[in-house]
């Protein structure tokens, strides 16, 4: 009798320690699931801002090279309007 005590002591043991682990394990195999979907919210966020900084370096280069451009234009429309008020001058001093 007491060796039937001690067995079902033991086997009572052994469940609730199985039960233990199975809700441990389930604890953290939802800890687990919640961790992966936080992981790819964030690698998702993390992939648009990379797109996001690409675009804006894209359009930054854009700019810079549309900004030589009109500085280009600029220095030459520069030059123009010198030559023409050399002219205009020249004429002028014609006309005096």
């Amino acid at each position: 009798m007491f060796l039937e005590i001690i067995t079902l002591l033991v086997l009572l043991g052994i469940l609730l320690i199985r039960y233990g682990t199975a809700r441990h394990t389930n604890g953290l195999s939802l800890q687990y699931r919640n961790l992966d979907k936080l992981c790819k919210q964030i690698r998702a966020r993390y992939q648009l801002l990379c797109d996001k900084r690409g675009a804006i370096e894209l359009e930054e280069k854009n700019l810079r090279r549309d900004r030589i451009a009109l500085e280009t234009l600029e220095e030459n429309l520069e030059k123009a309007l010198q030559k023409q008020n050399e002219k205009n001058e020249e004429l002028e001093s014609q006309l005096r």
